[in-house]
């Protein structure tokens, strides 16, 4: 994945004045932000219109997605925002500041950039790699060094294991890390992504989606994210940008999108299972059960059936000492084995999920596994909640009546 780090300027006096004095400050969230694209176009010299007067605001620290079939113009649009392509016509500004008053290579350097191509230089390690536009901005070599171990520890990699290895020492999702955190080298603001998670298998694909939405919470980016997968969009969006023809056929939060298509193009685009998608938009800390029979595994067996007469479930949770999940027992089995501790007839858990993962992500897992839960962690294994099936089939239907509901009235 080539990944050349940006982070767009905040303009504290005329842009001159900053290019002389070098980068100094970067947008923060908070701030008074916005990206404004204004009658954008982009026409080729053989008469291709790419990209037909477009208008879009997007907001500080907003996800906002293009999505639209192959040749609709959602790339073109993210490359003219910095430069990488000249727009033939109309505005760009960030925050009320043209784009065009700074030089190309100067925006480039300071908006993080992520593609699908894995193009980390080879002949440089990972910490060479993240560390390059630091270097292009002369940052001390102290100051260097602690943000490439923060951005490696940010993405789940130790520093001491892969600082110094090389790309191709590294597998196909850990590599697309080392990309996106290249892209977050300089701390910029605002990052554009171009199907940045599209050269991995599916599995390595929804982790990273996962992993990346998790960063986002964090560091609070502005990211313009393409994608041609409109299940992506709808997991990562707030604000989902459908293109057709070069033109924006609508936009709006992912939820206004599947109940209110705006033309039979966005509701084809969309697809016929529009009520099974809104299951992206759910997340399971949203509909977990937190009332949950749990005990410590060191318990003995009557203790811990004494513990459990007020819950009607048929097991029970157990964890250590510092609440972090370590299986499940059946009560029956409790009662008929009379273990001296608990742990002694403990199952261990074939499959757990992080809260923020959605419904459509846990669905088949849930209903294929032999485990009576889906036990919901945090990022320290300490249980939070649980999903059963019998939950999960009650917000189904929930779903499909929603859905039958909002057919009636349309038909009314």
């Amino acid at each position: 994945m080539l990944v050349i780090d940006y982070a767009v300027l905040r303009l504290e006096s005329s842009f001159h004045g900053i290019i002389k004095a070098g980068i100094k400050n970067f947008i923060r969230l908070g701030e008074i932000i916005l990206i404004r694209l204004k009658d954008l176009s982009k026409t080729y010299p053989d008469g291709t219109e790419a990209v037909k007067e477009i208008s879009l605001e997007i907001e500080t620290g907003e996800f906002c997605v293009f999505v639209g079939p192959s040749g609709c113009g959602k790339t073109t649009t993210l490359r003219m925002i910095n430069r990488l392509i000249e727009p033939t016509s109309g505005e760009i500004s960030i925050d009320g500041k043209s784009v065009f008053d700074l030089s190309a290579p100067e925006l480039r350097r300071s908006i993080g950039y992520s593609i699908q191509e894995t193009a980390l230089f080879p002949h440089m390690t990972v910490g060479e790699n993240i560390g390059i536009v630091p270097d292009l901005k002369k940052w001390p070599k102290k100051k260097k060094e602690e943000r490439v171990n923060e951005l490696l520890e940010l993405m789940g990699m130790d520093p001491k294991v892969y600082m110094n290895r090389y790309p191709h020492e590294l597998s196909g999702g850990q590599q697309q890390r080392i990309g996106v955190a290249r892209a977050m080298g300089s701390d910029p603001s605002i990052m554009l992504m171009d199907e940045p998670f599209g050269g991995v298998d599916p599995i390595t694909r929804s982790r990273l989606q996962d992993e990346f939405l998790d960063i986002q919470r964090e560091v609070q980016k502005t990211v313009i994210f393409v994608t041609h997968d409109i299940n992506e969009a709808l997991k990562m969006g707030d604000k989902i940008v459908i293109m057709n023809k070069g033109e924006i056929a609508q936009t709006g939060r992912p939820q206004e999108l599947l109940s209110d298509p705006s033309s039979s193009f966005v509701e084809d685009f969309l697809g016929a299972d529009r009520n099974i998608k809104r299951m992206q938009l759910i997340h399971v800390e949203d509909v977990m059960k937190e009332d949950i029979p749990v005990a410590n595994m060191e318990e003995e067996g009557e203790s811990v059936l004494e513990k459990l007469k007020n819950y009607p479930e048929p097991f029970v949770v157990l964890v250590d000492g510092q609440g972090q999940l370590k299986g499940y027992a059946n009560k029956r089995e409790i009662r008929e084995k009379k273990p001296k501790k608990v742990k002694d007839i403990m199952k261990s858990m074939s499959d757990e999920v992080d809260g923020k993962a959605t419904l459509m992500d846990v669905f088949l897992r849930l209903f294929s596994s032999e485990d009576p839960f889906l036990p919901v962690i945090d990022r320290n294994r300490n249980l939070k909640g649980i999903l059963t099936s019998k939950e999960m089939r009650k917000i189904m239907e929930e779903i499909f009546e929603s859905d039958d509901n909002e057919g009636s009235e349309n038909n009314a």
